[in-house]
């Protein structure tokens, strides 16, 4: 008697028979199915979709040879996808924090760093505060400044006559008609200066208009009531 084949997984109940009848006989030539058993265990397996080596190992148990030896171990097909491990969870930043650093640097911190340097103390020469107030007045007055050197000539230089009002300056000198006249020409010329030097500003224009056209209307007034 011929020793035993090792069977496959997934033989079917007629293989299995066929092979035990076929050992019973002792014929090992022939299988014991008839040819129509034989087409429908075809069919069977082709439907089944079997890999080429599990229909020889079927072939070779329905003709009662010996199989080829079953591998111990089987590669995944390509049906069985293999199981998707879930990704790694990424862990939380932790941030380094330590209680004892001082969260603000100290005043002897920083001079000890070198980082605090202290400008030098640079005077600035003095101004004569009666120099300055007198290049001022002479800024209002003639529109040009002047030091101590130009005092004489600022002195002998005479004013320049209005033409808008024919009278002289010297006959209102103490009349209101004539500081009038006087702040008027003033105004008039700081506004000059200040545009011919590009340093006008709109608000102070706008203010010494409004004060020149004041004493306008009031000069008006002075000189339709004088006889």
């Amino acid at each position: 008697m011929p020793n035993s084949a090792v069977s496959p997984r997934k033989m079917s109940c007629a293989a299995r028979g066929a092979s035990y009848a076929s050992r019973e006989r002792g014929d090992t030539s022939t299988p014991a199915l008839s040819g129509d058993t034989l087409r429908l265990i075809k069919a069977m397996m082709k439907t089944a979709k079997l890999t080429h080596r599990q229909q020889h190992i079927l072939d070779a148990c329905l003709l009662d040879t010996q199989p080829p030896a079953l591998p111990t171990s089987f590669p995944p097909s390509s049906l069985q996808c293999p199981p998707i491990s879930d990704p790694p969870k990424p862990k939380p930043a932790r941030l380094t924090y330590d209680p004892k650093a001082p969260c603000r640097r100290t005043y002897e911190d920083i001079v000890r760093s070198g980082a605090y340097q202290v400008d030098a103390f640079r005077p600035t020469p003095k101004r004569d505060s009666s120099i300055e107030k007198r290049k001022l007045q002479n800024l209002m007055a003639t529109g040009k400044p002047s030091g101590d050197d130009d005092d004489d000539d600022d002195k002998s230089a005479a004013p320049r006559p209005h033409s808008y009002y024919p009278h002289d300056d010297a006959d209102y000198e103490d009349d209101e008609f004539g500081r009038l006249l006087a702040e008027v020409r003033e105004r008039k010329e700081w506004l000059n200066d200040m545009k011919d030097l590009g340093a006008l500003k709109r608000e102070d224009e706008t203010r010494t208009t409004a004060e020149i056209a004041l004493r306008l209307s009031r000069l008006e007034q002075l000189h339709k009531a004088r006889p």
